[in-house]
């Protein structure tokens, strides 16, 4: 038996991006559509599964979460600063 699921519109409450990760699954096709500036945030962990941890590019530290997040002012919203090049597994996040 398939049981279809009706995905949820955004409603850009950020939580894709706060809950569930500072390591991303990045495939080759992804790591092509970034720009340098965003390529320079990722750091290739474990090339064999394309896990990339996100780092600060001016210290090389890691970080706790998704640096592309960005709080909407005076609101409870966010967006995505890399929204139309975001990695796949960003665009198949399954919002409960």
């Amino acid at each position: 038996m398939i049981f279809m699921v009706e995905k949820k519109s955004c409603q850009r409450c950020g939580k894709c991006c706060k809950e569930c990760f500072n390591t991303v699954v990045v495939t080759y096709e992804d790591y092509d559509r970034f720009d340098d500036e965003t390529k320079s945030y990722f750091m290739l962990v474990n090339p064999e599964d394309g896990i990339y941890e996100f780092i600060d590019p001016d210290s090389g530290n890691m970080l706790n979460e998704c640096p592309f997040l960005e709080k909407i002012e005076n609101e409870s919203i966010y967006k995505c600063q890399i929204y139309d090049m975001r990695p796949n597994s960003c665009r198949n996040y399954y919002c409960k």
